[in-house]
């Protein structure tokens, strides 16, 4: 994978134990006492992060396939999403998703805190993202433009299929951090009509229809 080849060559850059903060997170405490006492050197560390971090990603794809799976099996229909999305004092936001549709549906929640990136988006690409019958609409809506020129260049991203705010790599996703009209333009793109954007309470609406059912009751 991408991210991984990237990861691995910034790893064989490294030098001292502390140039890289996820570098050093990936080795055990033995590891790195080990390597101080100079029972083993960088080198050692290094091939211990690489062999660690493929092992991680290949298992972050099993759970990945796993899923799509899941997902691809008698999928339900929504018929409507309400995303209520709040900022919290100390600086988090908290999103609830609620989904109406052909089954029972839990409200799906999402979390985000920090500095320096919109945690709106990302606390409500977290709910999205836990939504198995919404992830069959967009894994269903790239396959059904997946091009031959996509697969044969593997830098693509899904933007160039689906719309800003997709993620990265052959499964798509709701990214977070990058803007609530993201998510809208994606759900727009996916058949849902946004009929209600207010603030209210404290907290931001967000509620979309199926535009099937839209035009089903206009007839």
């Amino acid at each position: 994978e991408k991210r991984t080849k990237n990861i691995v060559q910034e790893f064989e850059k490294i030098k001292e134990i502390d140039e890289n903060y996820y570098f050093k997170s990936l080795l055990t405490n033995n590891k790195i006492i080990k390597y101080k006492a100079g029972e083993i050197g960088i080198r050692d560390l290094i091939d211990f992060a690489i062999k660690k971090e493929i092992k991680q990603q290949e298992k972050a794809l099993q759970n990945k396939l796993a899923r799509v799976d899941r997902v691809s099996t008698d999928p339900a229909t929504i018929d409507s999403i309400t995303i209520l999305a709040q900022p919290n004092s100390g600086g988090t936001w908290t999103a609830s998703v609620v989904v109406e549709g052909s089954q029972y549906f839990p409200t799906f929640t999402g979390r985000a805190g920090g500095y320096g990136y919109d945690k709106e988006s990302a606390c409500v690409g977290e709910a999205l993202n836990k939504i198995d019958a919404l992830m069959f609409l967009l894994y269903q809506f790239k396959n059904e433009r997946l091009t031959q020129e996509h697969i044969d260049n593997i830098l693509y991203d899904n933007r160039d299929i689906i719309e800003y705010g997709a993620g990265y790599g052959a499964i798509p996703y709701f990214e977070g951090g990058v803007g609530i009209d993201c998510h809208i333009r994606i759900l727009q793109k996916l058949g849902f009509k946004l009929i209600t954007r207010r603030w209210t309470n404290g907290s931001y609406i967000y509620v979309f229809t199926r535009k099937e059912l839209e035009e089903e009751g206009n007839n």
